[in-house]
């Protein structure tokens, strides 16, 4: 648990600095928000939001065989992903289950794997315990770097302010190194479902502080927000897009459709067989889903769903109010006979039944 703890310690204390109010849970410093919900959640649909992963992990891999140790231990087809390419897989335990969901970032001799939330720690031991004679070298860069996003309409155009005709060629699902203060940092882009840029930037906590300091500074007429968990949790939710609570070894990558980063064409990798098998004989019984609530309400955990007969029908796992739309919104697992076929469904809470509605992604 230490390194949790510790995890940007740096970029915390700076915010800190700053002004901002960061609250205690288990020992961690958590920054729900930085302003307000509202416009944070604002600024990532309509602006630019600047996300920072405070707790995310971060791994560094190097030496020849990467890609070819990577294409054997995980689900996806790695061993031709070309220098600047951005992909991503998923590691599974022997019983097929999730132990993370990465993206790997090619920047030629040096791999990023970017992980989930508080797994940096389980993903570098499960990594190193099946290097055997690979020329495979694993660091974990969780107290020394970090990762900040870059999301909103607007950020193909900030990231143009803060990096100037260095970004201007860079692809989607690429990787470019670029030169900012007196370091080269690392930025990543994507496209969303509506063609619109995001951005992944790795950098050393030091830059990170600088970085956010220039942006604040030099934001003019954009609707730029430092957004904070509640605001990217509402939005993460809305878009599918899963935390940990969601992908852990209580599930499995079909169960949380994921099939678009397995590979079933390759040879044999760590829960190949269990994963393959569930595909093959159509033995996946859950799904994850999107869920609205028909009323507001407090749920601080996990909490089962049952249908009409009190029979047990899945099980909540994240859940927020979305502050632009009044609604009680979440995702969860949900049986597959429940979904699509009119069930009603509904959640226990202080005893009270709430009628909860399955939706398909995205939530808006």
């Amino acid at each position: 648990m230490i390194e949790e703890v510790i995890n940007c310690s740096l970029l915390k204390e700076s915010l800190v600095k700053d002004g901002y109010i960061p609250e205690e849970l288990n020992g961690n410093r958590i920054f729900r928000n930085f302003t307000s919900v509202k416009e944070e959640y604002h600024a990532l649909r309509r602006g630019v939001g600047l996300r920072i992963q405070f707790d995310n992990a971060i791994i560094l891999l190097t030496g020849a065989d990467v890609l070819d140790y990577l294409h054997r231990v995980s689900t996806n087809d790695l061993k031709n992903l070309p220098p600047t390419k951005i992909t991503k897989t998923i590691f599974t335990t022997d019983k097929g289950r999730i132990l993370d969901l990465v993206e790997i970032v090619n920047v030629g001799e040096k791999k990023f794997l970017l992980g989930g939330n508080n797994t940096s720690s389980i993903l570098t031991r499960w990594l190193e315990k099946f290097v055997i004679m690979d020329d495979v070298h694993v660091k974990n860069l969780q107290n020394e770097y970090v990762v900040i996003e870059l999301i909103g309409p607007q950020a193909d155009s900030f990231i143009t302010l803060l990096f100037g005709k260095q970004v201007e060629s860079l692809e989607p699902d690429s990787v470019k190194e670029i030169f900012f203060d007196i370091s080269n940092i690392y930025v990543c882009k994507h496209l969303n479902r509506h063609n619109e840029a995001s951005y992944k930037i790795i950098l050393r906590q030091n830059e990170a502080v600088n970085l956010i300091s220039y942006a604040l500074s030099n934001k003019g007429l954009f609707d730029f927000q430092l957004v904070g968990d509640d605001a990217y949790k509402i939005f993460s939710i809305e878009e599918g897009i899963f935390s940990s609570s969601e992908l852990n070894d209580s599930y499995n990558p079909l169960e949380a459709k994921l099939n678009h980063i397995i590979s079933f064409t390759k040879g044999c990798y760590i829960g190949q067989e269990v994963i393959a098998r569930l595909d093959s004989y159509d033995k996946v019984q859950k799904f994850i889903a999107g869920i609205e609530f028909e009323k507001k309400i407090n749920l601080e955990h996990e909490v089962k769903v049952f249908d009409e007969q009190g029979i047990e029908a899945g099980i909540i796992t994240s859940s927020i109010c979305d502050c632009e739309r009044g609604k009680m919104i979440g995702l969860g697992y949900i049986k597959k006979g429940y979904i699509g076929n009119g069930n009603v469904l509904s959640i226990l809470n202080d005893e009270e039944k709430i009628t909860i509605n399955i939706k398909e992604f995205p939530l808006i």
